[in-house]
């Protein structure tokens, strides 16, 4: 789901790469 939100993420996917990696590390 997380990966779906970065690869669907409109004006850049740093931010959303940055969401997915925050995440992961949890």
């Amino acid at each position: 789901m997380h990966i779906a939100f970065a690869a669907g993420g409109t004006g850049g996917h740093v931010f959303p790469a940055l969401a997915v990696a925050a995440e992961v590390r949890r």
